[in-house]
This record gives structure tokens, C-alpha cells and sequence, in this order.
């Protein structure tokens, strides 16, 4: 199920911490940085062209509705954004997006991994056999040193900005022979990696993620050639570093005592399968000598 997580790159299939982001109201308060004039619009009552609309006001914490209501100037053309009061939480998600596409991305998509003592003891046990058309949407997940018994939530996906998991960079392959973009990950994401899915653990997740999607009547099977070659081997000539920041997300309370309720567990934990060799200890970008 598992394999061995790189030191330096963020993969498909990584279990880390990251922030769960949310709206905590119906109707969300609206935060407006700056006032901005609104234009002049030709007024079909007078013929005359001025200001039809009042332009935001700075700073405030006034409901979506109250500002629309007083035609105020929000969302003025397609790809502005405004700033809201909103909540985060710490979680543990798996990645979801391909490799490439967390390098050359701008979003990542991640799904929620919860833990498997949430629920009853009835459907612990049609997750961990994978009961045909019982949870569709969970995909279990055995214990590691590092978490209890869990499950990926496949109904609670979620995507977040590639500048909250690292920063932007570039090297040249010489075994593509061309440029490659990646993204160079912040060193307290991979510190909080709890697992690594290895190519098995993957070609499962996969099979979860389309049985979920197409929601099947009958067992069906799928064959898979595997991934694409050198698909799973990190490019020598990637630099070998990580970035350096002050913030670090705190671990849900649910991961408090995972090592001892790993180790009380049997040998596999129910997998079959021996717990993962953590990954050695990341370099920091102030031992990386140029």
C-alpha cells in the first residue's frame, strides 16, 4: 500500500497537513481593501454620463447582501476576486493531483483523510474489506507509525493554490533534455507527510476514485498497463531543497497517540503490510550549498 515519500517533492498520494478553507456563513462578509471610483455610465434619464453605482467602501464587514442591495461595485469584471471573512482548519489530505500537475499547476486538488474511529463499528469493517457497493466514497487507509486507521473522504475534495505548498522554480533535465517547471515545497509540508502511497497503493486509490464516480451496479474490474515510464523515478538534476518559512499547521487532534495505537495493533495493521520506513529528515534550503 505504501511506499517511500521523496524529501524533496511533493507526489500524488502524499498524506500531509494542509488548510481546509470555508465560508462560515451563508452569507459571507465582505472585506474591501481599497475604495474604488466607480465610472461613469451613461444615465438614461438624463442623458448625461456619471456614476451609477457607489463605489466599495474600505474595509468592511458588511454582509454580501447588504452591499448588493446599495448596488455597490463587487465582482466588476470576471476575474476579480474580493476578500471575505472565511475559516481554515488543519487536516490531513492526500494529493490527488498528478505529480506534473503539482510542479506546473496554479491548484492542487486534495481530498479529506479522516479517521476511521469516527465511525461505527459496522462500517470500519466494510472499509477495510472494501464491501462491493457499501462506502463508495471511502478508500481505506491502514495505520503508520505516524496515524491511526483512516480513510480518504472521496466526497470532500478540495483544491488549493500551489503558493500555499511551496514556491515556484525550474531546472534543466538532461534526461528530458529541456527546461522543467516544479514547485519547490515548503519544508514543514513535507515534515508533516504521514505517508506515502506506493504504485500499488496508487493503482488502488485510482480504482476507488472511478467505481465512486461511475457509482457501478456490479463489480467491475479494471486493467491497468501502470503508470508512465520514469513516472515514479525523480529526475536526478532536481534539486535537491526545500523552502524555509515561519508558519507550520498544527496536527488535528486525532493524530495525538497514533503511535501508540500503531503499535498496539497487529503486526500490518489489517493490511498485511509492515508500517513505512520514514522518510529521511528534508534538507534545508540554508544547508543546500549552491
Amino acid at each position: 500500500m505504501y511506499g517511500k515519500g521523496s524529501p524533496f517533492c511533493l507526489s500524488q498520494g502524499d498524506l500531509v497537513i494542509v488548510p481546509f478553507p470555508g465560508l462560515p456563513e451563508q452569507d459571507p462578509r465582505i472585506l474591501s481593501d481599497d475604495v474604488r471610483p466607480a465610472p461613469d455610465e451613461f444615465c438614461q434619464k438624463c442623458g448625461e454620463q456619471r456614476p451609477q453605482r457607489k463605489p466599495a467602501k474600505t474595509k468592511r464587514f458588511t454582509p454580501l447582501s447588504e452591499r448588493q442591495k446599495k448596488s455597490e461595485r463587487l465582482f466588476i469584471t470576471e476575474d476579480e476576486a474580493e476578500s471575505t471573512v472565511a475559516s481554515i482548519k488543519p487536516v490531513v489530505a492526500i494529493v490527488l493531483s498528478h505529480s506534473c500537475d503539482v510542479d506546473n499547476s496554479d491548484f492542487i486538488r486534495f481530498a479529506l483523510v479522516q479517521p476511521l474511529a469516527r465511525l461505527s463499528a459496522e462500517e470500519q469493517v466494510d472499509i477495510r474489506q472494501r464491501t462491493p457497493g457499501k462506502h463508495v466514497d471511502a478508500f481505506y487507509l491502514p495505520s503508520t507509525e505516524r496515524q491511526p486507521e483512516s480513510y480518504v473522504n472521496l466526497d470532500v475534495q478540495f483544491s488549493l493554490q500551489a503558493f500555499h505548498l511551496g514556491e515556484g522554480g525550474s531546472f534543466f533535465s538532461r534526461r528530458k533534455k529541456r527546461h522543467e517547471t516544479i514547485l519547490i515545497p515548503f519544508e514543514d509540508i513535507i515534515e508533516s507527510r504521514l505517508a506515502s502511497l506506493g504504485a500499488e497503493g496508487l493503482l488502488q486509490l485510482h480504482r476507488a476514485r472511478a467505481i465512486h464516480e461511475m457509482r457501478p451496479k456490479e463489480v467491475i474490474e479494471f486493467s491497468f498497463k501502470g503508470f508512465a515510464p520514469e513516472a515514479d523515478q525523480e529526475d536526478p538534476d532536481r534539486p535537491q531543497k526545500l523552502v524555509c518559512r515561519r508558519l507550520r499547521w498544527p496536527k488535528p487532534a486525532w493524530l495525538a497517540g497514533a503511535a501508540t495505537a500503531a503499535a498496539a495493533a497487529a503486526p500490518g495493521s489489517m493490511s498485511g503490510e509492515p508500517a513505512p520506513a520514514a522518510s529521511p529528515a528534508p534538507a534545508r534550503v540554508e544547508d543546500i550549498k549552491p
